[in-house]
């Protein structure tokens, strides 16, 4: 038990050793914002400030190093998204391949909508034709 301990420790500090911080407050402010802003490819339900995964950590030093370069925000977010696609954003823009996304929770509601109303006007209708028929 003391040995998988051990491990744990020796694992935990590694991964915290690779983490990097921008000593600049206001590069760093921006530096968490973006991690908190971008999708971990490998994850995919984690931002890669949450994420511990060696890609996570490669992204997150290169998002650090174009920041203390002088690149803005929409910059690297664009870099990102040139190079990984429109996936890497939390928050995708609307446009011709994201419509669905953002489309899709009113188009269902709209169909249980229509749905449910068949569903209790049935019945109904039902009722009026049998009444008709005697």
């Amino acid at each position: 038990m003391l040995v998988v301990w051990m491990v744990w420790i020796m694992v935990c500090t590694a991964a915290s050793a690779r983490e990097y911080e921008p000593e600049d407050p206001l590069v760093r402010d921006r530096y968490y914002a973006l991690t908190h802003e971008l999708r971990c490819l490998v994850c995919q339900n984690q931002s890669l400030a949450e994420s511990e995964v060696d890609l996570a950590q490669e992204l997150k030093r290169q998002i650090a190093d174009m920041l203390e370069q002088g690149a803005t925000n929409e910059g690297v977010k664009q870099y990102m998204v040139d190079r990984y696609g429109a996936y890497v954003l939390y928050d995708p823009p609307f446009g011709p391949r994201t419509w669905l996304l953002w489309l899709a929770p009113a188009l269902f509601f709209v169909f249980g909508l229509w749905l449910l109303w068949s569903v209790v006007m049935r019945p109904a209708r039902t009722g009026e034709h049998q009444d008709n028929e005697t």
